[in-house]
């Protein structure tokens, strides 16, 4: 929705001085304002009264016709309604308002369908109101006949507000102001005029407002609901004071429909998203694609992940999912997607001797020495990890072992790894051959038993080791498919924090990898930019004090991926798991503090505790928000997109996409129900 303000200045030469300060004032408030010109103004008068138009039609419309574009053809007026262009319509006023309103208490009233609300504002002298007051409380003190217990308390009420409003404005900064509310609807749909009207009366006396049909004043209520300075319903006029007007809040719920942007769900408005917008946003509220989402478990969390990938898939993404709880399979397996176990290797193995390429800060590749030895740091930490009890001595040993390996297969620091398949790169079983032909020739016992040491600790991962067939042999994982899911639940459930580390590391290093590629194709190609987007799911799994690996992936591509026109989400149920911890508190932080977007479903009173505290200084969330959050159903998102944009929907999916993820499809079904040829990929259409 947006807001209007309407100018009336009774000499026209200053009209535009008047104007021009209106618009500085806002501008000074940090408020976005612009003069609608007379094309513009001309399409907001004829949503006045009507919405069966089409706003391309001013476009053939000449300045001196706009005034014949804005009138209705026909209005006819009957006693408690009239006819506009065809369209049953009718007007109620306001007549009686509750005693006590809350924050937003307009916000129901101008949020009926179908309906439009308008409240005349007309400020009131100072004197002339305390005058009114008093004369309002002593009607009231000598008013007779009252005998019910409710009639004497809602009349003693009253008073005290009275008295309690006329002391704001002799001692404060308070002012009062004639207000009239009106509320026009329309029946544009097929429900019969009656119970429309009846809809709308409930859902007034619901909130405390009592209507008046306004009979046979039908043409009144359409003047007072229209662009004009004059008052045709003066009866109606209530003092109200500022405090209270300025408690409306008309329009709560945020809009958020982005021309570029994917469907979610629906609140007033539906929700269309579009996670890219920073690329093109000028306004500086937007600074990169990154993602938080958190709901207890039961909240609807994995349903909306599920909708949101599938639309990404669609929209030009290659998504990467480390998937601890075999959550997306199905989906996977629908679009056509790699599954890769990494506790098995069965789907692709990783070898932690494949050296990837390395691009510097301007995205250019690194020169080969520097890649060769960077690979050789990577390596050390592997084999850190991975062999925790070999002493430091047998670890550099093993280090210089390394670059005597690759160099025995033809690898040297200035050697360009870019053009060598995965077969020209060393194994665990080069590495064994190394280290014996060394023991063999070596005389020096002391380092003969370093060597022999090596030997021991390597053999476990070479041929016939219990670890080979993780990682001895030409690197076979090939993930060229657009939705590419990890799945680590094989690998975390062997509860062996030192083999897991060294594949989070190998997984998290071929990742890195995958997003250069994807970067160095984009620079390839400026008509199509693919967007890498990596969602982190159950990501208590990935910042465990126990997998250092997998927390400092996220520390860094949470602050790098938008250089790489990229996106990280994580995704949990607790926020106790990842803040609780002050261990891991200092690098979980950036998950925060680098999203964008947070995605806040159902949460326990504890953890909204926490993420109260997170968000303190970044907008805050207040009381109202707070128990929108803790009582929220299931499958209602809170979304914060901005410091100060956020607004609640409900998760929507068609019924092509839901398919996707709740149950598995046959290629022909899948056709089917995307109305494809077989020879159009579903993400060209999804």
């Amino acid at each position: 929705p947006y807001y209007y303000l309407v100018v009336y200045d009774e000499v026209l030469d200053n009209l535009k001085n008047t104007l021009d300060f209106v618009v500085s004032a806002f501008t000074e408030s940090d408020i976005r304002a612009e003069r609608l010109d007379a094309k513009e103004t001309a399409v907001f008068l004829k949503y006045c009264h009507t919405r069966n138009f089409d706003e391309r039609d001013v476009e053939d419309c000449e300045p001196a016709r706009y005034l014949d574009f804005v009138k209705p053809e026909s209005i006819r007026f009957a006693s408690t309604g009239y006819t506009v262009d065809g369209v049953s319509a009718f007007s109620f006023a306001v007549g009686e308002y509750p005693l006590s309103v809350t924050n937003a208490w307009g916000a129901n009233l101008f949020n009926l369908d179908n309906t439009k609300v308008v409240l005349n504002i007309r400020p009131i002298d100072k004197d002339k109101s305390v005058k009114r007051i008093d004369r309002a409380v002593n009607e009231l003190a000598t008013k007779g006949n009252v005998n019910k217990t409710s009639e004497v308390i809602a009349q003693q009420t009253h008073v005290d507000t009275m008295v309690e409003l006329a002391q704001s404005l002799q001692n404060e900064n308070e002012s009062l102001f004639d207000c009239t509310l009106t509320i026009t609807g329309f029946n544009y749909g097929d429900e019969d005029t009656r119970s429309f009207k009846r809809k709308v009366r409930r859902a007034m006396t619901a909130d405390g407002f009592r209507p008046n049909l306004l009979f046979c004043r039908q043409a009144d209520g359409v003047i007072s609901s229209s662009i004009t300075r004059r008052n045709a319903l003066k009866s109606f006029e209530r003092g109200i004071n500022s405090e209270t007007v300025a408690a409306v809040f008309p329009f709560v719920f945020t809009s958020i429909i982005e021309p570029d942007g994917v469907t979610l769900g629906h609140n007033q408005y539906p929700v269309i998203m579009d996670p890219w917008k920073w690329k093109t946003n000028q306004s500086g509220a937007y600074v990169n694609s990154n993602a938080f989402c958190v709901g207890k478990p039961g909240s609807g969390k994995s349903y909306f992940t599920k909708l949101l990938l599938s639309l990404l898939y669609g929209d030009n993404c290659k998504i990467f999912i480390l998937d601890p709880e075999n959550e997306y399979t199905t989906l996977c397996r629908n679009l056509g997607g790699s599954f890769i176990d990494v506790g098995n290797a069965t789907a692709g193995r990783l070898n932690p001797f494949h050296i990837y390429d390395v691009l510097t800060d301007d995205g250019k590749s690194a020169p080969p020495d520097v890649i060769f030895w960077a690979h050789l740091r990577i390596l050390e930490k592997f084999f850190r990890i991975t062999l925790p009890e070999l002493p430091s001595g047998a670890h550099e040993e093993l280090n210089n072992l390394i670059v005597a390996c690759y160099a025995a297969c033809g690898i040297k620091p200035e050697t360009d790894c870019r053009a060598l398949a995965a077969e020209d790169f060393p194994d665990f079983d080069d590495l064994m051959k190394v280290i014996r032909g060394e023991i063999t020739q070596e005389k020096n016992p002391l380092r003969i038993v370093e060597l022999q040491r090596a030997e021991t600790y390597i053999a476990k991962f070479a041929s016939g080791g219990r670890y080979a067939n993780l990682w001895n042999g030409p690197a076979t994982l090939v993930a060229d498919e657009s939705f590419i899911v990890f799945n680590f639940q094989s690998l975390l459930s062997s509860k062996n924090p030192t083999v897991s580390n060294g594949q989070m590391l190998l997984v998290m290093r071929y990742l890195e990898q995958q997003i250069i590629n994807i970067r160095e194709l984009n620079r390839n190609n400026k008509d199509t930019v693919i967007h890498p987007f990596v969602a982190i799911d159950e990501g208590y799994n990935f910042v465990d004090i126990h997998y250092p690996v997998a927390l400092d992936f996220i520390f860094e591509w949470y602050k790098r991926i938008r250089k790489y026109d990229g996106s990280v989400m994580f995704l949990t149920q607790n926020l106790n798991d990842i803040f609780g911890n002050p261990e891991v508190v200092a690098k979980t932080s950036a998950i925060v503090n680098n999203s964008q977007y947070s995605f806040v479903f159902s949460l326990s009173p504890a953890d909204l505790d926490i993420l109260t505290t997170l968000y303190a200084n970044a907008g805050g969330i207040n009381e109202t928000e707070q128990n929108e959050i803790t009582n929220a159903r299931k499958g209602q998102c809170f979304l914060i997109s901005a410091p100060r944009e956020r607004t609640s929907f409900q998760v929507v999916a068609g019924e092509i996409v839901r398919a996707l993820f709740e149950r598995e499809l046959a290629k022909k079904e899948i056709e089917e129900l995307a109305g494809l040829r077989p020879d159009i990929h579903l993400s060209d259409t999804v």
